[in-house]
């Protein structure tokens, strides 16, 4: 079998842009989440911790094929902070129950502006003697600016 020559090859480069942000600490007593620390001039503002969040994404693929306790012991050993089975259930959970409820929200907004926009169209086919006024009142201008942004 004759060999063929493969060339030369240009791996995807890093990505420069951080993919995690500082959340805030609602209460001083509150447990840290996995995956974030105190901030050191801010106390009430946590800092991730790109390797940790990196290990948990990489746990929740894992969820998939093992067992919790399997895989909280994993994350434990990867990253050097204990996690227990429970914890770690709980958090994917929330997270896909959070999810959900994002995109629940971002499709009731988008209804909510169609709904919006067919009626100002109603509105324009109105004659000006028949106009209801609601388009120029403060509360639908505050509305279209929120949609505008």
């Amino acid at each position: 079998m004759k060999e063929r020559e493969l060339g030369s090859w240009i791996l995807p480069q890093p990505i420069e842009k951080e993919r995690y942000v500082a959340i805030p600490r609602l209460s001083k007593h509150t447990e840290i989440p996995f995956g974030y620390k105190i901030d050191e001039e801010d106390e009430m503002l946590l800092q991730p911790i790109s390797k940790e969040l990196d290990a948990l994404e990489m746990a929740k693929k894992y969820l998939k094929q093992y067992p919790a306790t399997q895989v909280s012991a994993w994350l434990t050993k990867q990253t050097g902070r204990s996690i227990k089975a429970e914890s770690l259930r709980r958090r994917i959970n929330n997270e896909i129950a959070r999810n959900k409820r994002h995109a629940f929200y971002r499709s009731l907004a988008e209804r909510y502006k169609k709904a919006l926009q067919k009626a100002a169209q109603y509105e324009e086919r109105l004659s000006k003697s028949e106009q209801t006024g609601w388009f120029e009142g403060s509360f639908y201008q505050s509305i279209s600016r929120d949609w505008e942004s």
